[in-house]
């Protein structure tokens, strides 16, 4: 029996030795913990601060996208109405030289039908005169 104490004494003494030791190491422990958990406090601030400010010039970029692809839209169709512009144009003018080609067609025609008469009435003119020059001679 007197093992027994003897030995419940030794155990309940080491249980208090623990306990001695432990509030010590757990104080040094704690101190390094909470300024880990300060310092990941403040790093969470910052990098919620900066999600803030990256979604408010994300939602700016957005902003800035639509209305330049309204932008695009707009001269997309300024441009198609410049095409239709052009087209029209150039049509016309074709159709303006062709007349004007046809017009000048005839008039070369003209020009060519009388010069060949005013020829024609020349050359017996001249040939009138040498007949008669031969015939009075």
């Amino acid at each position: 029996m007197k093992k027994q104490i003897t030995f419940a004494i030794l155990l309940f003494s080491s249980f208090g030795a623990f306990a001695q030791v432990t509030r010590e190491e757990l104080d040094k422990e704690i101190k390094p913990l909470t300024e880990n958990v300060k310092t990941l406090q403040s790093g969470n601030s910052k990098l919620k601060s900066e999600i803030v400010t990256l979604n408010t010039k994300l939602s700016v970029a957005n902003t800035n996208i639509d209305s330049l692809s309204k932008s695009i839209d707009s001269l997309r169709n300024q441009m198609q109405v410049n095409d239709d512009a052009i087209a029209q144009t150039a049509s016309e003018l074709g159709i303006k030289i062709k007349e004007t080609g046809d017009q000048n067609a005839g008039e070369i025609n003209k020009v060519s039908d009388s010069l060949s008469i005013n020829s024609l009435y020349g050359i017996i003119g001249v040939l009138s005169s040498i007949l008669l020059s031969g015939l009075l001679y």
